[in-house]
């Protein structure tokens, strides 16, 4: 099950890329600056990039979703393989 961080993550990547200084401003906007994003955010990050939700543009050095939407489990039997 994926969690809210990761969850946002995809949210902002599904527009289009953004580095990731960029995708940590607009997630410490949404939680507030008194949570902080910083020790999750890129382990998250990895973790979404592993199991092909998202992937990384070294030569822009952003982060884009993978196909946006159409990556995301359809059922809840494959969002188990999750």
């Amino acid at each position: 099950m994926a969690s809210r961080l990761e969850l946002a993550i995809l949210g902002f990547l599904a527009g289009s890329p953004l580095p990731g200084h960029e995708l940590h401003r607009r997630i410490s906007h949404l939680t507030g600056y008194g949570r902080p994003v910083s020790d999750s955010l890129y382990p998250a990050i990895n973790r979404l990039a592993k199991a092909g939700l998202l992937e990384r543009l070294q030569a822009a050095r952003e982060l884009t979703a993978a196909a946006a939407v159409g990556a995301l489990p359809s059922t809840s039997a494959d969002a188990a393989e999750y």
